[in-house]
């Protein structure tokens, strides 16, 4: 073979060899970063989920005991941290009613995943698909007792703060009231025949699976569900409290 054929050969196998690497790394490089980048956003979410559940417990701390503050942390990552004020909340017994309350949801929006604090209880949703409730509020239903707790979130001070850095979330209790019972003894004291909880919100769907499966009776009509807990026979004690929480953020 003369030297200029061989030249040829080997210049054309520098050329496919140097091609074939330059797609590999191509390829490497688009779906690797597509799949590091669909790993990120998933460790965000979860990570939002963590902080979600950690603060609705700090929260109840100040539901249940005599403490007047908690925070807590959440990268946003380019999310959106808000408090809407889109939730409604009424109970009622047979002698007695509180009015309606504005919960108020703490809300944090990232890409198309929702995670909201709402009420004492931390939900998620994806898309279009329904949410899921990831924390249990405070309520209680049994033969002998039941228990409410509503809880109303405010931001007086903090529009909605987006941002890629990390916001500090700081809850300052407000007010604590016993709505009931109202008297020791005789009229609006503590035994009810049943207690009734309207909540009006966007996601009815996971507040009617909680209720159904924590022994209330649960009806449904549009946004809104009626859950009842009533007694076998006889009575119930009831418990109704309201926790009322300013949210600050700093960034």
């Amino acid at each position: 073979m003369r030297e200029s054929d061989r030249a040829v050969s080997d210049m054309i196998a520098f050329v496919i060899v140097f091609s074939l690497i330059i797609t590999s790394v191509g390829i490497t490089y688009t779906y690797g970063y597509s799949t590091l980048t669909d790993y990120q956003e998933d460790e965000q979410k979860r990570n939002a989920e963590r902080a979600f559940v950690a603060l609705s417990n700090n929260i109840g701390d100040m539901e249940g005991r005599h403490i007047e503050g908690r925070s807590g942390e959440l990268r946003l990552a380019g999310g959106t941290i808000s408090v809407e004020k889109d939730t409604e909340i009424t109970v009622e017994a047979p002698s007695w009613s509180m009015p309606t309350r504005t919960a108020g949801a703490l809300t944090y929006e990232f890409e198309d995943t929702r995670i909201e604090y709402e009420n004492g209880a931390v939900f998620r949703r994806d898309g279009d698909n329904r949410r899921v409730m990831l924390s249990e509020p405070e309520y209680q239903c049994t033969d002998s007792h039941a228990t409410v707790s509503v809880l109303t979130l405010d931001a007086p001070n903090s529009a909605g703060l987006s941002s890629d850095g990390t916001v500090q979330v700081i809850g300052k209790l407000e007010n604590r009231y016993l709505h009931y019972p109202q008297n020791r003894t005789g009229t609006n004291s503590t035994s009810v025949d049943n207690v009734r909880v309207t909540v009006d919100s966007s996601s009815t769907e996971a507040w009617e699976e909680y209720f159904n499966e924590n022994g209330w009776d649960v009806s449904a009509s549009g946004s809104s569900i009626t859950a009842k807990c009533e007694p076998s026979s006889g009575q119930i004690d009831l418990y109704v409290r309201e926790t009322r929480i300013d949210i600050t953020f700093i960034n």
